[in-house]
């Protein structure tokens, strides 16, 4: 069914996502929008190309991501603050 492994495709949708969440950090505020649009339809995409393989930890690491983006106002989705959360690598 996959013409690339599952590994690659959730690989990449992060990578796409984390490489906007860069891009979005520096502009200006009223850009982060479309910053967040394009990462929101990434993880879309994964959802759907992913269907019922989707595993359950990689959904909600990925959707984490796109919420923790630049915003564009201090409500919105998308709107990025300071967070205690650390991410280690896994050994």
């Amino acid at each position: 069914m996959w013409k690339f492994s599952y590994e690659d495709a959730t690989n990449s949708a992060q990578d796409t996502i984390l490489q906007l969440t860069k891009e979005a950090r520096g502009q200006l505020d009223e850009s982060n929008q479309s910053y967040w649009d394009m990462a929101n339809g990434v993880l879309r995409m994964w959802i759907t190309l992913a269907g019922a393989d989707a595993r359950i930890e990689d959904k909600e690491r990925l959707q984490l991501l796109v919420d923790d983006m630049p915003g564009v106002d201090d409500e919105g989705e998308g709107n990025w603050r300071a967070s205690p959360v650390v991410v280690l690598p896994a050994s």
